[in-house]
């Protein structure tokens, strides 16, 4: 008890202390101014190593910090053992990959604790995981052999029984059901095979495995703990877990029965500080080793320093303004439209932001889909036509934001109601806790928010939970059938162009037609860490790589 009034206390003082550099930074700026789609099945059984994530090319180790390579030559290279600090924005919310809450940290944490059948590497390319090939037997009907002598963290083996369990369970799970609803039935004619077969031809599909939602869990832990599983994890990964105080500290730690390379940290410690400010100090005075996105004004003086270093990628998630369907105030499209054109993103991301994110004119990461620009300028002139045109005077809406989440997401926020207010319209920002935000956005009290997406298995078809009218995440409100037909179209065609073509019409129903959402940015993932610390790789689709980490 001493300890935790120490613990807490101590986070109180780094709190007021970040209070204080945070006012003095925002004084110093104002003197300033401031993966290819799945191919048509294939008749041969693909394999690949058996490595459960395959090495690939290292993330950007940014400015005059040392090069991923320079970081895998030390002079301690690999040595095993020690408790990896790391701060992170939020505390997980559910890590039951088949009922999660929200993407991030939950999904981060998810994939060190769990295994697919499948997985993507560092590139993106999907490789085996507890599977050890598959084959497209035709256009509906997948076949995987699995991997032997696999058991769960609770000694239950990993089987052709257990893998249909979870699959069934994926098949009918609401919140992943866009990911896996096309699954007709799981047939194990054998303990080592299982077959899948489709309702319809689905483009997605061996992506949407490969993504952490696909993680398999133990059959005896999902009858055990029920309700409770959330918080009761128990899959086939490289750690297990091992302690989560909600809000405290999630502890992780190796999993002896692990199938694949050992890793070589005993454990890791995630522990969430919301404040930026504060989880830089914590950095700063030895109590973490690693952070999450350290504050962008701070990244030159960490790059300078002896002790730390920057490791940085390009991450598959935007972030947008989203604009309420169904309310009465908002239901003239110009007004809707009125309101994008007020956007300055380019101001959002270089003087806001910081330049630690790239401007985003679309609503799919380029490096997943590149698709022409669709977003509305920043034109204030226009915003103030189009509200004449509509009739709109005096117009008051409420505009949400969480903090802590997304980078510089109130901030954001902050900034976006004075350019509304440079062209009439009053918006009254609320700021909100992550966890109570993300359940209240559900319940569309909300008129304009601040969200993020990050895609979870790269294909675009993973917007359909956030748009489509079924979407078991659509904070919108939205139900057009011109979506919906459009995200059909695009989950059956299977060629490159031909999605393409499909997923720039659907982009521009949502950001023009409809002008329900205004992209802002694309998210820059990136961590500081101590010089200790090595190979810690941010992964693309925001997971934190820990395969090959280690401490000196």
């Amino acid at each position: 008890m001493d300890q935790v009034r120490r613990r807490v206390s101590r986070r109180k003082f780094l709190r007021a202390a970040a209070v204080a550099a945070t006012a003095a930074g925002a004084g110093l700026a104002l003197l300033e101014g401031c993966a290819t789609s799945p191919a048509a099945p294939a008749a041969a059984p693909t394999t690949a190593p058996a490595a459960s994530k395959a090495p690939a090319a290292a993330p950007t180790t940014a400015g005059a910090a040392p090069t991923a390579a320079t970081q895998a030559q030390p002079t301690q290279a690999g040595k095993t053992g020690g408790n990896l600090r790391i701060g992170t924005r939020v505390d997980p919310q559910s890590l039951d990959p088949h009922h999660y809450k929200a993407g991030g940290i939950d999904i981060a944490v998810i994939d060190l604790l769990m295994d697919g059948l499948v997985t993507f590497d560092r590139k993106m390319n999907i490789v085996p995981q507890l599977a050890t090939s598959w084959e497209w037997v035709d256009n509906t009907t997948l076949r995987f052999k699995l991997r032997q002598g696999v058991v769960f963290q609770d000694g239950t083996p990993f089987n052709a029984a257990a893998a249909k369990v979870n699959l069934d369970r994926m098949a009918q799970a609401a919140e992943v059901k866009g990911y896996y609803g096309q699954l007709a039935s799981t047939e194990t004619p054998d303990d080592s095979t299982v077959v899948l077969k489709l309702k319809a031809p689905f483009a997605p599909f061996l992506r949407n495995l490969a993504s952490p939602l696909g993680g398999m869990i133990s059959p005896a832990a999902i009858e055990k703990y029920g309700n409770d599983l959330p918080r009761r994890p128990v899959g086939t990964g490289p750690f297990k877990l091992n302690e989560w105080l909600p809000n405290e500290r999630l502890v992780v730690a190796k999993n002896p029965t692990y199938w694949g390379t050992p890793v070589k940290l005993d454990q890791v410690t995630f522990r969430p500080f919301p404040e930026e400010a504060t989880r830089l100090l914590s950095f700063q005075a030895g109590e973490l080793d690693v952070i999450q996105d350290p504050v962008p004004s701070s990244v030159k003086q960490l790059e300078a320093d002896p002790r730390f270093q920057i490791v940085k990628t390009q991450q598959m998630r935007n972030l947008w303004l989203g604009i309420e369907n169904g309310d009465k105030t908002l239901e003239n499209v110009k007004l809707r439209q009125a309101i994008a054109y007020a956007i300055d993103r380019n101001t959002l991301v270089n003087m806001v932001a910081e330049g630690m994110a790239s401007v985003a004119e679309s609503l799919l990461p380029p490096e997943m889909m590149n698709l022409p620009k669709v977003a509305y300028p920043y034109d204030p002139a226009k915003a103030k036509a189009l509200l004449a045109e509509a009739g709109a005077q005096n117009v008051k809406l409420n505009l949400w934001a969480p903090q802590g989440r997304y980078l510089k997401d109130k901030e954001i926020g902050e900034a976006i109601q004075q350019e509304l207010k440079q062209v009439g319209i009053d918006a009254q920002l609320q700021i909100w806790e992550w966890g109570a935000f993300n359940k209240a956005i559900m319940e569309h009290k909300q008129q304009l928010w601040i969200q993020g997406w990050g895609f979870l298995a790269g294909d675009p078809d993973g917007m359909a939970s956030l748009f489509g009218s079924q979407g078991a995440f659509n904070s919108f409100n939205l139900k057009d059938s011109k979506v919906d037909d459009l995200f059909a179209k695009g989950v059956s065609t299977v060629d490159e162009a031909g999605r393409k073509a499909v997923y720039g019409d659907l982009e521009k129903r949502l950001v023009q037609d409809l002008a329900t959402v205004v992209p802002i940015y694309f998210q820059l993932g990136f961590y500081a860490t101590t010089k200790k610390v090595h190979e810690v790789y941010p992964h693309p689709l925001e997971l934190i790589d820990l395969l090959d980490a280690w401490m000196e």
